[in-house]
């Protein structure tokens, strides 16, 4: 019997050695895991999204140039949090460019959760006002709702109602698009063209490397070294990528001259 007894609780300490062998090395890896992008319902994802719209003063932001091409006027913005990963992508346009004025992408663990429109659609002298929002899981959509209303304040208290399926726009498409204008690459590839000077103002004009492709102005509010460069010989430069930073205020870029602390909404041509 005690052969019996000693082989027995033998056998239970190895089960249990054994089921503590499995449990989560780090004490937060269940909580890491049931907060994953995986796991959140469109409540979880709305409340995710409002936490980064009340603190994105305090994120760190990149911004792409204003491109212009026909009646297209838009920038990117891209937000990051204290960890440097990505959580926000905003894609912003002038009205009445287009019907479409503001979409936004909101990303959890680098994995897009929720993408938001608001629109305000113009015909003739009638306005109406619109917005969406899509929830997806691993690019996969699996709710849309929308809204509906004839001015800024109705819009503002009506409700969200389900939206049927649908063409769906092919999301990884779009944000690798983002990228591209935050990076000027493909598409977005500029040159430098020429200044330009008017009575009040001087822009820096760039030039698409395509045939009717996007065009940026960049206003000079202040010089440096590079920008006298740019004045004295701009034939040197022309039909080349140059290298300056930006920000973007009220729809138009704006040189950041070289030293300049003013970087919190500053775009890095890389």
């Amino acid at each position: 019997m005690n052969f019996k007894t000693n082989l027995y609780s033998l056998i239970c300490l190895m089960l249990l050695l054994s089921s503590c062998q499995q449990k989560p090395k780090h004490p937060q890896a269940g909580l890491i895991n049931q907060s994953s992008a995986t796991a959140l319902d469109e409540q979880g994802v709305i409340a995710f999204a409002e936490d980064i719209e009340h603190g994105k003063n305090n994120l760190k932001k990149l911004s792409s140039l204003v491109y212009k091409r026909g009646q297209e006027n838009f920038f990117v913005e891209q937000y990051f949090n204290d960890h440097g990963d990505q959580v926000l992508i905003a894609h912003e346009q002038a009205l009445p460019s287009m019907a479409e004025s503001s979409k936004r992408y909101y990303f959890k663990n680098d994995s897009l959760i929720l993408v938001t429109t608001s629109a305000e659609h113009i015909e003739g002298n009638e306005k109406s006002y619109e917005e969406s929002r899509t929830y997806l899981r691993n690019y996969t959509v699996f709710k849309r709702e929308s809204k509906v209303a004839n001015s800024a304040a109705e819009l503002n208290t009506a409700s969200f109602e389900p939206v049927g399926t649908g063409p769906m726009e092919d999301y990884k498409a779009s944000v690798e698009r983002l990228f591209d204008a935050l990076q000027q690459k493909h598409e977005f590839e500029l040159v430098f063209d020429k200044i330009t000077r008017f009575p009040d103002a001087s822009f820096i004009s760039l030039k698409s490397v395509n045939p009717n492709g996007y065009t940026a102005q960049v206003e000079l509010q202040d010089a440096d070294a590079f920008v006298d460069s740019l004045i004295r010989d701009p034939g040197h430069f022309r039909n080349n990528r140059i290298n300056f930073n930006w920000k973007v205020e009220d729809m138009q870029a704006i040189y950041v001259p070289s030293g300049s602390t003013s970087t919190s909404a500053s775009g890095l041509n890389r």
